[in-house]
């Protein structure tokens, strides 16, 4: 599951080249990393994972102007098998979803795939930001980002209800 983020995470590494020049990198591939940072030796260390990254244009309420910052969108996970001066070789581990070039990577850090359900915390009034794949219809099993996070105490496992707000007249005449 990805993130928003105000700022954008800085990233470790972009994918630069894949082997065999491929269009859809998967499992298995061999890719390029392009590391930014001049210590490239201490960061990109064979054996090291990297979670591999695309950010999308920051997400903004279109009626306030507020904007919430960059969508992380986490696309899999790859190894580092060799690091050279300039550049790093990585074999791709696990895809989610499609890995192109000018993707980007940061630490990977493994979470629990067991969730707790714990309380929710009281009186919590969130709004809807935008669902993960910027879909129109949300349902079932869809993942979306709400503008409250950690700074308002919400966990992993809480659960709470979503419903629409519908502000319109109910008297004859369009009267309240």
């Amino acid at each position: 599951v990805g993130f928003i983020r105000k700022p954008a995470v800085t990233p470790d590494g972009s994918i630069f080249k894949v082997i065999d020049d491929k269009t859809l990198i998967s499992v298995d591939d061999i890719v390029y990393i392009r590391n930014p940072h001049s210590d490239a030796a201490d960061n990109l260390i064979p054996g090291s994972r990297w979670t591999v990254y695309r950010t999308l244009k920051p997400t903004e309420d279109p009626k306030s102007d507020q904007k919430y910052g960059a969508q992380h969108l986490l696309l899999g996970i790859v190894e580092i098998t060799q690091n050279e001066h300039h550049y790093a070789m990585a074999k791709v581990l696990r895809s989610y979803r499609h890995i192109q070039i000018g993707d980007l990577l940061m630490p990977y850090r493994p979470n629990s795939p067991e969730i707790v359900i714990q309380d929710s915390t009281p009186d919590i009034q969130g709004k809807f930001i935008v669902s993960e794949n910027h879909s129109e219809m949300i349902g079932e099993l869809v993942i979306a980002f709400i503008d409250k996070g950690e700074a308002d105490d919400l966990k992993p496992g809480q659960l709470y209800t979503v419903y629409y707000q519908e502000n319109a007249p109910v008297g004859p005449g369009g009267k309240s």
